[in-house]
């Protein structure tokens, strides 16, 4: 990392003039197992997907273009945070390695445990 730094010449941050902006996106599909707790294409998942995607046009329509309350219309409120939260680049990377596949977190651990206590009811006792 020393020898790129010292071959760089450019300042880091650097945007050349007029270059087109970048936009990041996940899938929905994901954004959507994500938010529901699951890992996959479910049943579940596919299901909300194509009821998302006729509801809003287009799945790039949905992730890109349409408000926050128009999606509110159509999808959970879990999923519409989810796509606020990939907007807004509030995801969490860990990035692969020797051949195991990178994670996109966009709820992180605590999200999850407060969505699964509200929809378990917790055994207090044995007996």
């Amino acid at each position: 990392m020393h020898r790129i730094d010292d071959l760089a010449d450019r300042p880091p941050g650097y945007v050349p003039a007029g270059a087109i902006p970048t936009r990041h996106l996940i899938p929905l599909e994901e954004i959507i197992a994500d938010a529901l707790g699951v890992r996959g294409a479910t049943k579940g998942v596919t299901e909300e997907y194509d009821r998302i995607v006729n509801a809003g046009g287009s799945e790039f329509s949905v992730l890109l273009d349409l408000s926050y309350d128009a999606i509110s219309n159509f999808a959970q409120p879990r999923v519409v945070e989810g796509i606020k939260r990939v907007r807004e680049g509030r995801v969490k990377i860990a990035p692969g390695y020797d051949g195991v596949f990178g994670r996109i977190e966009i709820f992180g651990d605590k999200d999850q445990d407060e969505s699964s206590e509200s929809k378990s009811t917790k055994q207090m006792t044995l007996f």
